[in-house]
Order: C-alpha cells, then sequence, then structure tokens
C-alpha cells in the first residue's frame, strides 16, 4: 500500500465450534501489517448450505 512492498501475514490460530447445523469461528486479535490497532474476528451461527457454502 502506498508504494511500499506487501507485508507476509502472520500464521494465527482458528477456533472452530459447532452447535447443531450452526458454526462458530474465532480468531483471536492479530495485526495486519503496520496498521494501528488489532483484529479479531467472531462470526457465530454459521449455516453451512447442502453444497457446503455459507
Amino acid at each position: 500500500m502506498n508504494g511500499e512492498e506487501k507485508i507476509d501475514a502472520k500464521d494465527f490460530t482458528t477456533k472452530v465450534s459447532q452447535s447443531s447445523s450452526s458454526i462458530n469461528l474465532h480468531i483471536d486479535a492479530f495485526k495486519l501489517g503496520r496498521m494501528p490497532g488489532n483484529v479479531t474476528i467472531n462470526a457465530n451461527n454459521i449455516v453451512l448450505n447442502p453444497n457446503e457454502t455459507f
């Protein structure tokens, strides 16, 4: 971005749990490049379609 080289993403752990027919996904806080702050991902009650998409 802004003419700078791409910064590699670091590896992170994804936590997945299932409750009946829905899936919960959680990724702990991580930093993107040199941006200030962190990103946390929580996706709850994901329902898979019959073709395995959501």
